[in-house]
């Protein structure tokens, strides 16, 4: 529906929009055709970001503490930076490209993991990671706190670990006895319950899984120096970059 404005003329009268740039009136014909918004690649766009929003909602507990700081500072949440940050996390097919997918964000020293050994001899499956704490490098802190956040797209589940200190230079987590199937049932990709333990003669198989580490500096302890205080307070709950970690 068009308006007056003064001398101008705003709006849509019958096929003609009308309206004004810089004190100009101009006008345009309406289109005679609008594009079709269910075209496979339209739907397929919306897939591949519900996709993303989907994978953000199972990460949220991780990346609400990974962006906290950068989503506080560009003033959004820090659910809707994730889906932001890994809009272009998807494969040429439309999946999500897990090992590039992005939990937190800031320039925390990192770690560098040097082994990860995963145990299968029973239905609950152990993980034990060593990492060089890299003390000396950059703005390391020996109390910055290490997050580890497990995700199984299989079963669409994922799990954040209580943090260890950077000082500790390794970490041991339990995988849930859902996360392994046994060779009897690989072809149907079932899993083992508690009702169905595994026995001597079965081999146990892990669902693919993908691993997620960044480094949590808390803030100041009773042992920073006064002089050191205030520079700890303001880089309270900064993190580090994501660090993806292969498991083979």
């Amino acid at each position: 529906m068009a308006t007056k404005k003064g001398s101008h003329i705003s709006g849509k009268l019958g096929n003609k929009i009308h309206y004004v740039v810089n004190g100009v009136e101009r006008i345009r014909t309406t289109p005679q055709h609008v594009a079709n918004p269910r075209t496979p690649a339209q739907q397929g766009h919306r897939s591949s970001f519900g996709n993303i929003s989907h994978l953000s909602s199972k990460m949220k507990q991780a990346s609400d503490i990974g962006f906290h700081h950068i989503a506080r500072r560009n003033k959004t949440r820090p659910d809707l930076y994730f889906r932001h940050i890994n809009k272009d996390c998807l494969t040429t097919d439309g999946n999500i490209d897990y090992p590039h997918i992005i939990i937190s964000h800031g320039n925390v020293a990192r770690v560098e993991f040097t082994d990860v050994r995963l145990s299968l001899k029973s239905a609950a499956p152990i993980l034990h990671l060593t990492f060089d704490p890299c003390l000396t490098v950059g703005n390391a802190d020996p109390n910055d706190e290490l997050y580890l956040l497990a995700f199984c797209p299989a079963l669409d589940s994922a799990i954040l670990y209580q943090p260890v200190l950077r000082s500790a230079g390794q970490l041991t987590v339990t995988l849930p006895a859902q996360w392994i199937y046994t060779n009897v049932m690989a072809q149907n990709n079932n899993k083992i319950s508690p009702e169905q333990p595994a026995n001597a003669s079965t081999h146990l198989h892990l669902n693919t899984i993908h691993l997620y580490a960044f480094l949590l500096f808390p803030g100041p302890t009773p042992d920073t120096p006064v002089s050191d205080k205030q520079s700890a307070k303001n880089r309270r709950g900064h993190t580090s970059t994501t660090i993806y970690i292969p498991l083979t």
